[in-house]
């Protein structure tokens, strides 16, 4: 039942039924995201989100239900607002609007941001007594996002991420295709090593691995209009075997060429 006692309060169909009154803009995003919820609330909370959508009609970016997909990581990506880049990511993904429901983060276990201040990144647009605020995204838009996915973990509240076994996956997404300059930066802890990126279409790309020293580096490649999906190996020293544990900054992109429109 979605108006049950645990779920949805009723408070939470007065923001659906206002966001049904309103042109939609961008794509919606209700939080806290299904990812970065505990069991066994990291697929119930996305039924209601999905539930709300009959409601109001926006496109919704929730909805991966917990499973393992590109979907889920990107909402492990943004689905806590305190996070510094995540206002950021959600702007290059188009999310323009953000329903912040604090019941659903107290039910979930997890701490509720302070919906009255919003952090950087972010506006109030309107708010509920219960705590309940929709937030405008401020935060301007990059020409392409990197969604770290499976093999990654987010090293605690900063931008880096670690690359914790031998292969992972990054989905790389832009609007409008065309050739990017991409800087990132990578290192290790203890062991030299190499990192192998595969952007698909013979784009392969190596880096070379130096123990806590992080070396900024810039990679030009193309990328179709959606989504791609890149493959990123750890290379031991020697050239062959899984190489060490790798942290990456978060990915940047600039456009070199290509349509912007």
């Amino acid at each position: 039942v979605v108006n049950g006692p645990n779920s949805a309060p009723a408070s939470q169909f007065a923001v659906w039924k206002w966001l049904s009154t309103q042109r939609p803009d961008g794509i919606l995003i209700e939080l806290p995201t299904s990812s970065i919820q505990p069991l066994p609330y990291s697929s119930f909370m996305d039924r209601i989100w999905m539930y709300g959508q009959t409601i109001h009609h926006w496109p919704i970016a929730n909805g991966a239900l917990g499973e393992s997909s590109v979907g889920n990581a990107f909402g492990r990506m943004v689905g806590d607002p305190g996070l510094p880049d995540s206002a950021a990511n959600l702007a290059a993904a188009g999310v323009r609007v953000v329903v912040v429901n604090p019941w659903a983060f107290r039910e979930s276990g997890l701490r509720s941001p302070d919906t009255l201040n919003p952090p950087p990144g972010y506006a109030l647009e309107r708010d509920y007594p219960d705590g309940t605020a929709v937030w405008r995204v401020t935060a301007p838009a990059a020409p392409a996002l990197a969604v770290f996915d499976q093999g990654f973990a987010r090293f605690s509240t900063t931008t880096e991420w670690s690359l914790r076994k031998p292969t992972g996956t990054v989905a790389l997404y832009t609007p409008h295709g065309g050739t990017f300059s991409i800087e990132l930066s990578a290192y290790s802890f203890v062991l030299a090593g190499t990192v192998r990126i595969n952007f698909g279409g013979g784009q392969v790309r190596s880096l070379s691995i130096v123990p806590r020293v992080s070396q900024p580096t810039l990679l030009q490649v193309h990328l179709p209009t959606g989504t791609t999906l890149v493959t990123v190996q750890s290379i031991a020293a020697t050239g062959t075997g899984p190489g060490p544990e790798v942290r990456t900054a978060a990915w940047k992109f600039v456009r070199v060429n290509g349509s912007t429109s």
